[in-house]
């Protein structure tokens, strides 16, 4: 009997008439509080759906921050690489600057880089690599801006004896 009683108190209370889907309330006579709990109920997927914004949003910043990384990363090796090739080159041609150019750029695939300065001493040849950086990620790349990054090889130039001063 006490939850029929309950039922009609609450139709009483509210005129009878509730919002659609509404599940109903088991209210004890002069408990007008407890009617507002009971409306609550259904601002539920609202905030589910804030909540999931807001942590995906965190998810794909840290997702696009290692690709980023990645990246720059990748960039780095690239110039390394291409830096330690031109010097490897002028080991062996220390006269043909334009040679240790072209093998540093040949060996920098998909990274457009800048070589210079090269400079061809008696012991040694020594060949700087570098290139621009920019994150994908607007708003990492807003925080970090345009890096610049650079290699410099260093290489003992390649002796035969009777032929190489």
């Amino acid at each position: 009997m006490l939850p029929r009683q309950a039922n009609r108190t609450t139709a009483k209370a509210t005129g009878g008439l509730r919002p659609p889907g509404q599940a109903r309330a088991l209210l004890p006579p002069g408990r007008e509080e407890g009617r507002e709990l009971a409306y609550s109920f259904g601002s539920q997927a609202g905030q589910d759906l804030v909540e999931f914004a807001l942590g995906a949003l965190v998810f794909l910043l840290i997702v696009f921050g290692i690709l980023d990384f990645g990246r720059a990363i990748y960039v780095y090796t690239v110039v390394a690489s291409a830096a330690r090739e031109g010097a490897r080159y002028g080991a062996v041609h220390p006269e043909d600057p334009d040679g240790m150019v072209a093998a540093a750029q040949e060996r920098a695939v998909g990274v457009a880089v800048t070589v210079g300065p090269i400079v061809v001493s008696t012991p040694e040849v020594q060949v700087s690599v570098s290139a621009s950086y920019r994150s994908v990620t607007p708003l990492i790349g807003a925080v970090v801006g345009q890096l610049t990054l650079r290699s410099t090889a260093r290489q003992y130039r390649e002796v035969v004896r009777g032929v190489s001063p």
